[in-house]
């Protein structure tokens, strides 16, 4: 029982007992940090959203010519920070070169102040009221059209592809936006086209912490089985 106790009492026993017990607390925090980020995204995703592009089957469509019409569609219940009736709130739709946000386009008087927008029915979309009091955007005007555009405005001097970030958005009695919903576009020059261009959607931003939970996730699961590891052992020291 003596050297039994001696054993428990070691540095070597009381120096793995600590590292477990630290292994265990960077474990807790991690955890909580991997709880928060999902928080911090979602809080985000109701600001600024992902808009998809669909064919007019209803089925997601990806590419097409300058006259290709298509549909965007916006996530379930998408609503403005206030309605049209009382908060003087207006959807607008945006089309501006990649790397610019929309925010930096004012749309006071139905009409974006810099680049283009979206197209339907030979109209700018724009100036659109939303649902009395509740905000909700109920109905976009469809199909679209790229075909207003022309090669001119799509690109840059000699360039033979151009990269624009297109969608929607929701802009106060100022004009200003308050939150909006997009998705990536990529026009390419092309002399077979009537237009003088084709289009793909390319991969819009989204407000996602999986690429960032995946790497916590495995040092958190790796933190806990030293702990475990490292409690076992100490276990066996003792009983030696």
């Amino acid at each position: 029982m003596e050297r039994s106790n001696r054993a428990a009492n070691s540095p070597l026993s009381n120096l793995l007992q600590r590292i477990a017990r630290t292994a265990l607390a960077l474990t807790a925090l991690v955890g909580l940090a991997i709880l928060a980020m999902p928080v911090a995204s979602a809080a985000a995703a109701q600001a600024n959203g992902t808009a998809r592009v669909d064919g007019l089957n209803g089925f997601p469509f990806t590419h097409g010519g300058s006259a290709t019409s298509f549909v965007t569609v916006l996530p379930s219940g998408a609503k403005c920070a206030g309605d049209s009736a009382h908060k003087y709130f207006h959807v607008d739709s945006f089309l501006v070169p990649a790397g610019v946000s929309p925010t930096a386009v004012n749309f006071r008087g139905g009409v974006p102040t810099k680049w283009y927008g979206l197209i339907a029915d030979g109209a700018y979309v724009g100036g659109l009221n939303t649902a009395r009091d509740t905000g909700l955007i109920v109905q976009l005007p469809g199909p679209d059209v790229w075909s207003r555009l022309t090669p001119a405005e799509l690109f840059s001097g000699h360039a033979t592809t151009s990269a624009w970030t297109a969608g929607i958005a929701c802009a106060n009695a100022k004009g200003v936006v308050a939150n909006y919903w997009s998705f990536g576009v990529r026009f390419v020059r092309s002399a077979s086209d009537k237009g003088g261009f084709t289009w793909s959607v390319t991969e819009a931003a989204a407000h996602s912490s999986s690429s960032f939970a995946n790497p916590f996730v495995i040092v958190a699961i790796a933190l806990a089985a030293g702990g475990l590891w490292l409690i076992a052992f100490g276990r066996k020291a003792r009983t030696r």
